[in-house]
């Protein structure tokens, strides 16, 4: 597990916070982990989303994929993802707080499998499992 890019203690609601980007440099898959703790009291799911530039400087407006953080009242719930990205560019992931209250313990991280330089097969000790792809 990499060091979380997004770690945020509340989150208001309707509110969006993004994580600086990543280099997909020979990227094979990318996999996110989104984790939110929801209010007892909360009405509304949140959307783990991902964003994609092909320049680092130009990101999508439309995301490239979302996944539900499906509404556990009073619970951390923790939902990890598979993206299958372009070989180049960068990504940016996105927590959108769509619960009519804040959220707590915000986090977001990711991992890396990548193609060897010489030819198309996976880096030594990747990890192969499939998450669901978004």
């Amino acid at each position: 597990m990499r060091e979380s890019l997004i770690n945020k203690s509340d989150l208001p609601a309707s509110a969006r916070i993004t994580s600086p980007a990543i280099s997909l440099v020979r990227a094979r898959t990318v996999s996110v982990t989104f984790r939110v703790t929801f209010p007892a009291s909360g009405a509304g799911n949140c959307t783990g989303e991902v964003f994609y530039s092909a320049d680092g400087l130009n990101f999508d407006t439309i995301p490239f994929g979302t996944v539900t953080i499906t509404l556990t009242a009073g619970a951390a719930v923790q939902l990890t993802a598979v993206v299958v990205p372009p070989e180049h560019g960068q990504l940016k992931f996105a927590v959108l707080n769509s619960n009519a209250n804040p959220v707590t313990d915000v986090r977001a991280w990711y991992s890396v499998q990548s193609w060897e330089a010489t030819d198309k097969t996976p880096a030594v000790g990747t990890l192969e499992r499939n998450y669901g792809d978004l």
